[in-house]
């Protein structure tokens, strides 16, 4: 991570593969709530939408269908490596010739013109200065135009009946983002994020996914545990015996297959913004 990217955007984990294969998996779990925020929030077809801190590039990718041939992404990350994930994703789905990537920083972007949208997804968090990064990006957005942004919030994340790995793993997930510095409740707080923007908050919702398949509901929690492992073990939380990442996944797994548990996962809250005309 370079410096610049340690000043205006504060990723807890590191741009590696395992990482990528994290956001991808997140992405996937998150897919079909994603869509339905996006489009309750008002993207439409013929929309030039802007994606920040886009990452591998799902949220561009499902932009580019929402606003369909007619319509334009621009994906922006600070991640040389995750945009050229990005880039190859996008032209193997058929979807290259909609999205343009770049490598900028979000706090300090500049375009060739107005965007219809600006959008966001488990961003906000990493930024040092949410309200000032909406404040920047409002300007980006055309009279009229839309500012929307999805976080999620680990308040609700939970099984039942309560499974205590999944407890454990829940508690991990938040100590580790309070030690570094990032707010695990961000769609909690998402409304106060455009309040000090002097954004309006036109419309909110919130879509969560729950499974009762124990593979499908230990294998994000898992990843995400792991890739948090560093941060945990560097502020003394837990040693790496402890933890044992390596066989979190099948103890969770093991534990909601007796227990025959439901999980429902972290809820993505989605609040937009429709600027004056």
């Amino acid at each position: 991570m370079s410096e610049n990217e340690r000043t205006s955007q504060s990723y807890v984990m590191d741009s590696t593969s395992e990482e990528t294969r994290r956001l991808q998996l997140q992405s996937a779990v998150y897919r079909q709530a994603s869509e339905h925020l996006l489009r309750r929030a008002g993207i439409v077809p013929g929309m030039r939408v802007l994606d920040v801190g886009c990452g591998p590039g799902d949220v561009s990718m499902l932009l580019a269908e929402l606003v369909g041939p007619s319509g334009s992404v621009i994906g922006v990350d600070l991640d040389e490596h995750l945009l050229g994930v990005a880039k190859d994703r996008a032209a193997a789905a058929g979807l290259g010739d909609r999205i343009e990537f770049r490598q900028d920083d979000i706090t300090a972007l500049a375009l060739d013109g107005q965007v219809d949208a600006v959008v966001g997804r488990i961003i906000l968090l990493h930024l040092p200065d949410p309200a000032g990064a909406l404040d920047s990006l409002r300007q980006l957005v055309r009279p009229a135009g839309l500012v929307a942004f999805l976080e999620l919030t680990m308040s609700v994340f939970r099984s039942m009946p309560s499974v205590p790995l999944v407890e454990k793993s829940r508690s991990w997930v938040i100590d580790a983002l309070l030690a570094a510095g990032v707010d695990p409740y961000a769609g909690d707080n998402l409304a106060a994020m455009f309040r000090g923007a002097d954004l309006p908050v036109d419309g909110m919702a919130t879509a969560s996914p729950a499974f009762v398949d124990p593979a499908q509901a230990a294998d994000l929690p898992a990843a995400t545990v792991r890739g948090l492992a560093p941060v945990l073990i560097a502020h003394g939380m837990i040693t790496a015996e402890e933890l044992d990442t390596d066989t979190l996944e099948s103890r969770l797994r093991e534990q909601l297959t007796t227990s025959r548990a439901t999980v429902f996962m972290p809820q993505l809250v989605g609040a937009w913004s429709r600027l004056p005309a």
